[in-house]
């Protein structure tokens, strides 16, 4: 479903590429196009964290996204960076995006995948992902690696700092948190909470709080979604730095297919 745009979805925006500054996944997902080539379609590209250095870097891509207010941020840093001839944000949804145009790579950052919340709905979009791929074009996906430990924990709740604060112009700072407000272990989603919490210079606070739903997925159903889709599973990485995933150690799951 596409979001409309909306004052907390704005403000969180802005601060959105300030608090994942450091994530270190940038180069990977530059690394993608320069071994499988271009064009990209980037899949829940949000504010244009990746999208917008993929772009700098020379490849021509498409973001796209269902969260309208980060679409537009997205659309606006394409004009600042004047990348205008390189890259594109548009406001839809993966599982009926329709183009007449083929690429050769479609990248799911930032555990995109995760927020479509049935498994029907993750083979109609990996459906979907093959139909717009040129034959032999590859898709990667992002997920986290399900830990059963944490899964099962009972602080259901409880805020969880991240990072340390980030320094913003004028004095401010930003830290993000987040929240696990309850479970559903039959449909295996979490309903949580993301908190960005400003501090102005005079020791002002405010919070923004947008909730959100995702589906965390075993590795073994995403390989068997992707088979049932038609996709070859070429590589599952376990981390940015392409180390081959190993099991319960390894924190993401990066899965490499080809269509």
């Amino acid at each position: 479903m596409l979001e409309q745009r909306s004052p907390n979805e704005d403000d969180a925006s802005r601060l959105y590429d300030s608090v994942f500054a450091s994530k270190e996944d940038v180069d990977f997902y530059k690394w993608a196009p320069e071994n499988f080539g271009g064009p990209i379609l980037e899949v829940g590209c949000g504010t244009g964290r990746v999208l917008i250095p993929t772009a700098l870097a020379g490849f021509a891509i498409t973001g796209i996204d269902p969260n309208a207010s980060r679409v537009q941020f997205c659309s606006e840093e394409i004009v600042k960076n004047g990348i205008g001839d390189k890259a594109e944000a548009i406001v839809a949804s993966i599982i009926d995006y329709r183009t007449e145009r083929k690429f050769s790579l479609v990248t799911m950052p930032f555990r995109s995948f995760q927020h479509i919340l049935t498994p029907s709905d993750q083979e109609a979009a990996l459906i979907n992902i093959r139909r717009l791929l040129r034959p032999g074009g590859h898709c990667i996906i992002d997920m986290f690696n399900p830990n059963i430990g944490f899964l099962a924990n009972n602080k259901i709740g409880e805020e969880i700092k991240g990072a340390a604060p980030v320094s913003l112009p004028e004095g401010r700072t930003v830290e993000l948190r987040s929240k696990v407000v309850k479970r559903d272990y039959i449909r295996q989603t979490q309903f949580c909470e993301e908190i960005y919490i400003v501090k102005e210079a005079n020791g002002d606070e405010s919070r923004i709080v947008l909730p959100f739903t995702t589906r965390y997925t075993f590795k073994c159903e995403i390989e068997y979604l992707s088979r049932l889709a038609g996709f070859e599973i070429v590589e599952t990485y376990g981390d940015f730095q392409r180390t081959p995933f190993g099991d319960e150690a390894s924190n993401d799951i990066l899965m490499v297919l080809r269509n």
